[in-house]
């Protein structure tokens, strides 16, 4: 395997777990998880706990697709 491959199945995994975790926050999996990240910033008492998840899955979703769209961008294919 050289480096080119390697580098795209990182990609593609990273991808691939950040969008299915972002999902399953959308979805409304274990809301309390993001629930005790944003009460460490005091914002749990402005916003209930499923919209927390749901925002929180948003930008995991967004972290996985920009991930997936950098792929053949020409710095990241060697």
């Amino acid at each position: 395997m050289n480096l080119r491959t390697s580098n795209n199945l990182v990609v593609a995994i990273i991808t691939i777990s950040f969008s299915l975790l972002g999902l399953s926050f959308i979805l409304g999996a274990n809301p309390n998880a993001i629930g005790s990240i944003f009460s460490f910033y005091k914002l749990d008492a402005q916003v209930p706990a499923h919209i927390m998840s749901m925002l929180a899955g948003f930008a995991f979703c967004f972290v996985g697709i920009s991930a997936g769209l950098d792929w053949r961008h020409e710095v990241f294919c060697f």
